[in-house]
């Protein structure tokens, strides 16, 4: 039987935030393993800012 993951989590941004958020370089990592943890899938979420 295999799992299925539906269900989304989400990443709460200020307005401020959502300016600097670089949206195609956000995802769900799939790595091997990844739910032997926890239910929850990894979200890796880029900002870019004046600083960097």
């Amino acid at each position: 039987m295999e799992d299925t993951y539906s269900r989304i989590d989400f990443i709460l941004l200020s307005p401020t935030m959502a300016r600097d958020w670089v949206t195609n370089e956000t995802y769900a990592l799939t790595i091997p393993n990844w739910g032997v943890g926890s239910d929850h899938r990894p979200i890796v979420a880029t900002f870019k800012t004046e600083n960097n």
